[in-house]
């Protein structure tokens, strides 16, 4: 049995309660690498420095993919989400 305060701690890093409850593991191991790829590339960008007018970096591409794929997350799990839904209640897909 899992504790839902412990899942509700973890999942205060993104993706993590996910992973506790091993429910909705695609999608919480999206959410927690692009949360990692973020945080790393805003603590190494020296373009973030106080008035800098550094040229874009490649820590400007690895925060980049880490929201693609935060967004990739939220895609899948919405598609996964309707598919449940729709074998449930007998729905079929539309297209």
């Amino acid at each position: 049995m899992k504790n839902p305060h412990v899942a509700a701690a973890l999942n205060i890093i993104p993706g993590l309660g996910y992973l506790y409850l091993n429910r909705k593991v695609h999608f919480g191991g999206l959410l927690l690498f692009g949360t990692i790829l973020i945080t790393l590339a805003s603590a190494y960008n020296p373009s973030l420095a106080p008035y800098a007018e550094a040229p874009l970096t490649a820590w400007d591409a690895v925060s980049s993919l880490g929201l693609l794929l935060i967004i990739a997350g939220f895609v899948t799990d919405a598609y996964r989400e309707a598919l449940t839904l729709n074998a449930t209640s007998g729905d079929a897909p539309t297209s």
